[in-house]
């Protein structure tokens, strides 16, 4: 059955997702081929949805966000985790992926996976405009002063880093 044939209240992502949630503990695998395929799997979905206009179930953003956060700053996934974070922004209201990645990274512990989280913010602010996070801009803006002290405060800041995106 092509895509053609489907409308936005017909698309099992919801169905798909809930097995594949089920078989691998919450989405959570140590295998990084199953993780990246898991990974591969929700940018699929997000892309049919960008296709048909509709936005997924918001327990998939929540999900694909989280998701995407928690493996922003593996080293093999990074870019993959981006394109997902961006492309959740596309089909569903940027704030609300952004208050999810930032809710999300709150439990992170490394350094590094808070650094990469704020320069796919610099991305995004980039690519999508600060317009898309007027309704959360303070949360934002405190969320980026306390990661960025944080951060230099224990010099953990790459060198070459710089907010601006310059």
């Amino acid at each position: 059955m092509s895509l053609e044939n489907y409308t936005s209240t017909k698309f099992p992502s919801d169905s798909f997702l809930i097995v594949v949630k089920t078989h691998t503990r919450s989405f959570k695998e140590s295998n990084f081929n199953l993780m990246k395929s898991i990974m591969d799997l929700f940018l699929v979905f997000i892309n049919v949805h960008v296709q048909l206009e509709t936005s997924p179930a918001l327990w998939i953003c929540k999900a694909g966000a989280t998701l995407a956060v928690e493996k922003i700053s593996d080293r093999k996934l990074s870019n993959l985790a981006s394109v997902i974070l961006t492309e959740l922004c596309v089909v569903k209201n940027p704030s609300l992926i952004l208050n999810t990645s930032m809710t999300a990274i709150a439990k992170a512990r490394s350094p590094v996976a808070h650094e990469a989280l704020l320069k796919w913010c610099v991305n995004f602010c980039k690519d999508f405009g600060v317009a898309y996070i007027n309704d959360i801009m303070r949360t934002f803006s405190e969320w980026i002063i306390k990661v960025s002290f944080v951060l230099s405060e224990r010099d953990q800041f790459s060198h070459n880093f710089n907010l601006t995106g310059k």
